[in-house]
């Protein structure tokens, strides 16, 4: 199993935000509705970034290295 630390999953996740072409600020006042960021292993066990909206729905993966 592949371990992720700390700094991978934000520098990820600030790289996924910069790829969408959002700030974080930007973003949480773009919705009224709440949106998780977690890493996660998919049915491959390969790592990702999930966005996940209030009511489950996947929003958005970015890959892992």
């Amino acid at each position: 199993m592949t371990a992720i630390d700390r700094r991978a999953f934000l520098g990820a996740s600030a790289a996924f935000c910069a790829a969408w072409g959002l700030s974080w600020p930007a973003a949480l006042a773009a919705t009224k509705q709440r949106y998780f960021v977690s890493a996660c292993a998919d049915e491959a066990h390969s790592m990702q970034v999930r966005v996940i909206a209030e009511d489950g729905r996947v929003v958005a993966s970015l890959p892992l290295p």
